[in-house]
């Protein structure tokens, strides 16, 4: 499936439409290069889901947003080289 987001009121209708489909445990990899939306994805997520505004864990790799519904584990390894790492 391909969808052409124009801007943030697309990017949430279609997220909006794609968690009716998620399962209880439901993992989601976002791939691209710095600045295509991948955190603006995670922000929109939360904001559907009643969370905190999600930020980029660029410096901690990990931040976790979660209330009484939901939690989501938010991993930025754009810096990890190895499975050492």
């Amino acid at each position: 499936m391909k969808t052409e987001i124009a801007n943030i009121d697309d990017l949430k209708k279609n997220l909006q439409a794609l968690v009716k489909t998620f399962s209880s445990r439901q993992v989601l990899l976002l791939n691209g290069p710095m600045g295509v939306g991948k955190t603006q994805i995670v922000k929109c997520l939360g904001e559907i889901y009643g969370l905190p505004e999600a930020s980029s864990p660029s410096f901690a790799l990990h931040n976790e947003y979660q209330n009484e519904k939901i939690r989501i584990d938010h991993l930025d390894l754009y810096r990890l080289e190895s499975e050492e790492d």
